[in-house]
């Protein structure tokens, strides 16, 4: 079986959650990472994922306003 990791972001704004948070806790039997909301630090959070998981896939999920 290949190991998946999900991806989702940190709320941004005012909101209290982020919508690719609330789908991805949908789906149970996956391990997921919250990703900062901010360009200078995501590069960084994805390598370590990587680095760290090994993953056969990697689905970053996100949501636009």
């Amino acid at each position: 079986m290949k190991k998946i990791i999900l991806t989702c972001f940190e709320p941004f704004g005012q909101r209290n959650t982020n919508v690719s948070y609330e789908v991805i806790k949908l789906l149970k039997d996956y391990k997921y990472y919250y990703l900062p909301v901010s360009w200078n630090d995501i590069g960084n959070k994805i390598k370590d994922i990587i680095e760290i998981e090994n993953p056969d896939i990697l689905i970053l999920t996100g949501e636009a306003s």
